[in-house]
């Protein structure tokens, strides 16, 4: 299927400089190439910014800082003969120098200014291949804040544009795309040397296989869909991947806590799998094996005497009880 412009468009045309596409159709984002289009329609002179946010139905911030772009780039001239220009140009800030991994921690760099961005994608194509990855995860134009904290966290936190772009991916993941969010999870990623992307890899593996986990928990338990506490967190993994324990054990457990205590308590159920545990019981028949042949029933799993349950139960309560949780 091929496509081609309508030639009626052509008699009402006006000019627009190569340099567009060839140098910035990839890294401009949207309002800015249709700030830039405004322009050169309207001969390429806009005596108030208003009138284009007017226009383009966006703030007059964020025209501001997709005609800086322009500016940086020589594309756009920014006139000063008026003390209430409205675009003026941000003060000359020093640039952020790239910080070494080893001092990074005990260094702190401002963030970059609107000009410094701009200036740092046109000259990068590192800088430029992170933002434009990053608009596409975030499917649509970044804003200034959210390109200012990506390139200073490759800048001062010494991440690779491929190790930032993984950690948006992650965020995305987990229904957190947002700034805050992953800026926390990188410098969170770097204090844990995760910095490499075969590293992030193995931990991203790790954080599946969790949540995975925990859903199959969960639902096995019939909780309501949400995430895991750090304890309950803990106490999944302990289950499925250090003890093995099958979800048959597990609804076992889940079984006589309930019956035992009227509710689920996580700490209850990881004191009767930690004694299965400690005993060798891999698979229910294992568990019946440990019941003398006059606890025996019809069907099911063979249960003890009431005075060996009660036991049992006294003991966990009092285990419990004596160590407060965990």
């Amino acid at each position: 299927m091929s496509f081609e412009i309508q030639h009626n468009c052509y008699r009402r045309v006006f000019v627009l400089p190569k340099e567009v596409v060839e140098n910035h159709i990839k890294l401009a984002g949207a309002l800015q190439l249709k700030v830039l289009l405004w322009l050169f329609y309207h001969q390429g002179v806009v005596e108030d910014p208003a009138e284009i946010a007017a226009d383009l139905g966006a703030t007059a911030s964020d025209i501001q800082d997709a005609l800086q772009y322009w500016v940086v780039n020589g594309m756009v001239i920014q006139n000063k003969d008026t003390a209430e220009d409205t675009v003026s140009a941000p003060a000359e800030q020093p640039k952020v120098a790239v910080v070494s991994s080893v001092n990074a921690a005990t260094q702190k760099s401002q963030k970059p200014s609107r000009g410094e961005i701009a200036k740092r994608g046109a000259e990068s194509p590192e800088v430029a291949w992170l933002l434009s990855e990053a608009q596409s995860k975030f499917n649509r134009t970044l804003t200034f804040s959210e390109a200012s904290t990506l390139v200073w966290l490759m800048d001062t936190y010494g991440l690779s544009p491929a190790i930032v772009i993984m950690v948006i991916e992650y965020a995305v993941s987990v229904d957190s795309c947002n700034i805050r969010y992953i800026e926390k999870t990188a410098i969170s990623w770097y204090n844990n040397e995760i910095n490499s992307v075969a590293k992030a890899e193995e931990y991203l593996t790790k954080k599946e296989l969790a949540r995975n986990n925990w859903n199959t928990v969960r639902r096995t338990f019939g909780i309501d869909q949400r995430k895991a506490t750090k304890q309950e967190e803990i106490y999944v993994e302990r289950w499925m991947v250090e003890w093995g324990f099958s979800i048959k054990m597990l609804r076992e457990a889940y079984d006589r806590c309930v019956n035992n205590t009227g509710k689920i308590n996580f700490n209850y159920i990881n004191k009767i799998l930690e004694k299965w545990h400690a005993s060798g019981f891999k698979k229910p028949e294992d568990i019946e094996e440990e019941v003398p042949a006059k606890g025996k029933t019809n069907g099911g799993l063979k249960r003890a005497s009431q005075q060996d349950a009660s036991f049992d139960i006294d003991e966990i309560q009092r285990i419990i009880l004596t160590q407060g949780g965990e």
